[in-house]
């Protein structure tokens, strides 16, 4: 989509949702939202684009940044681009037009049925589109309807979105209802005959949408049979599904491999999912590659091999993590996952900077500004002075610091550690990693101080 028509698109939905909360009388406020949606699907008609393409933008208006401001934009298109009415008309009209639009909705055309273009030519509609709306609102990322009392019925309306797409054969859809069904299953709440029922419809549904091309509801399933809450717990069909998962290009998947790969001591193959996992962007697993390639001395002190010199430190680093030690290659991981201020690699950063270590050589030109310039390695990490790592160091530590002090009350903190909650740590762990962090900053501090002073 052309960027001044994307512009344009974003501007209307903006305009509306600004102007919408000032009608007060209901037909005003849905002829005002069908009005919107008629504008911009003509708009993007008339440019010889689709629904889909409206889908498409709204989940990059998502990817491109985590401000929430831009979530009740996304929410309108993903409506839009639902249709042929807003679902927003669903639950503020009376029953009986709410039930008709359903029912529109739920005798479409599924892909490939032979009405499909003469469909496509009269009406307007993405199923992922749809997908992606409920999934907004099932996990709490949708802004609130204009009557707090529709929120129940939009939560409803949001599920039977997901069996509408289901029963149309849509992967997403037949993923989504899946993932309802399983928490009903693990719930508690259902006796075993009925679980047994629930989970069997979960398992065809996720099978199904797998054997679709869908790599999530692989990993979905790997994870069913790895975790023993449902079934028996099946190392080898756990496997099997993260496999499919990963040939599918799924990143949570590689992962799953690289951490089962580690428990069934095959360290070699599970930094390869690893490293899979981490270049799509899975900052865990470019932490883990940190830990990979870092080498811990402490590990292996009471290695009976290293004790009686049969081995040496690195060759029992290279057994247990399946590389050779680089703490340069550490370094590059640890920096790449601290990007998304995960803790874990600021903290590990910010030792291995304040050891020393992970520096590559300076550049063998002679060209070097000062003796405090940056250079860039072949490698694609930067040559850091001595002054500078323990810059780098500190800032760290004081990021971790940072994070930890964020109020309790912000999105993310509940579990009472702040800004770390994030990262699973409760409030004791939270505490503990801010202390730690705390103490390193005060000698890395003072270690520059001493630097200061000789010069």
């Amino acid at each position: 989509m052309p960027l001044e028509l994307a512009r344009g698109t974003i501007s209307t939905t903006l305009n509306h949702l600004r102007s919408a909360p000032d009608i007060s009388n209901l037909q005003e406020r849905v002829a005002a939202q069908s009005r919107v949606d008629d504008e911009i699907k003509r708009s993007l008609m008339a440019a010889g684009h689709t629904a889909s393409d409206l889908t498409s933008l709204a989940n990059v208006l998502l990817a491109a940044s985590q401000d929430p401001r831009r979530q009740p934009i996304a929410f309108r298109l993903f409506e839009i681009a639902y249709g042929p009415s807003s679902l927003v008309a669903t639950f503020q009209l009376p029953a009986e037009q709410r039930q008709r639009i359903r029912e529109e909705a739920r005798t479409r055309a599924r892909p490939g049925d032979a009405q499909d273009a003469q469909v496509t030519q009269q009406g307007w509609w993405d199923d992922e589109a749809g997908y992606s709306w409920a999934g907004m609102i099932l996990s709490n990322a949708a802004p609130p309807p204009p009557n707090p009392a529709h929120l129940r019925e939009r939560h409803e309306e949001a599920i039977e979105t997901y069996r509408r797409l289901a029963e149309r054969g849509n992967a997403n859809g037949k993923l989504g209802l899946g993932r309802l069904l399983q928490a009903q299953a693990v719930s508690g709440r259902l006796d075993a005959h009925t679980k047994d029922k629930v989970v069997q419809r979960v398992l065809q549904l996720w099978r199904e949408a797998g054997e679709a091309g869908n790599a999530e509801a692989w990993y979905e399933l790997g994870t069913v049979h790895l975790g023993g809450a449902s079934v028996a717990v099946d190392e080898s069909e756990a496997e099997r599904c993260f496999v499919k998962g990963a040939d599918l290009g799924h990143a949570g998947s590689h992962y799953a491999l690289g951490v089962l790969y580690m428990r069934l001591a095959k360290p070699v193959q599970a930094h390869e999912h690893f490293h899979a996992a981490a270049e799509r962007g899975d900052v865990q697993s470019q932490y883990n590659l940190g830990l990979h390639y870092l080498l811990q001395p402490s590990l292996h002190l009471q290695s009976a091999a290293l004790v009686d010199g049969s081995k040496t430190l690195h060759q029992l680093h290279e057994e247990r993590w399946g590389v050779k030690p680089d703490d340069v290659l550490a370094r590059l991981w640890f920096e790449r996952a601290s990007a998304a201020h995960f803790a874990p690699a600021l903290m590990n950063l910010a030792a291995l900077l304040h050891e020393g270590r992970g520096n590559p050589p300076p550049p063998s030109t002679s060209s070097s500004s000062s003796k405090d310039s940056v250079a860039e390695t072949a490698s694609g990490a930067t040559h850091l002075t001595r002054s500078q790592q323990l810059q780098y160091s500190a800032a760290l530590y004081a990021k971790v610091v940072s994070m930890g002090s964020v109020s309790s009350s912000l999105p993310g903190s509940n579990a009472g550690g702040g800004g770390l909650a994030r990262f699973g740590l409760d409030r004791e762990s939270a505490e503990a990693m801010v202390k730690l962090a705390n103490e390193e900053m005060e000698k890395v501090n003072k270690a520059l101080q001493e630097m200061q002073g000789e010069a």
